[in-house]
């Protein structure tokens, strides 16, 4: 049985500006599928988590940052 996607990511990368949409049932797991692309990742991630906030986070490196 398929689970559905929970969520939907709108990734930006710093590099090429170019944003695109992904959908997966965690960030972690997202985040996850993103890096085995590219290990070193710079960008953001948005998203509306499940109370409804809209999240952003930045990623430098490969690594999620904390500002």
């Amino acid at each position: 049985m398929k689970m559905k996607n929970r969520y939907k990511f709108k990734i930006t990368d710093n590099k090429t500006q170019e944003s695109k949409e992904m959908e997966n049932m965690s960030f972690k797991r997202m985040l996850k599928s993103v890096l085995v692309t590219s290990p070193k990742f710079n960008g953001t991630i948005h998203y509306t988590n499940k109370k409804g906030n809209d999240v952003c986070h930045s990623i430098i490196e490969g690594k999620k940052i904390w500002l």
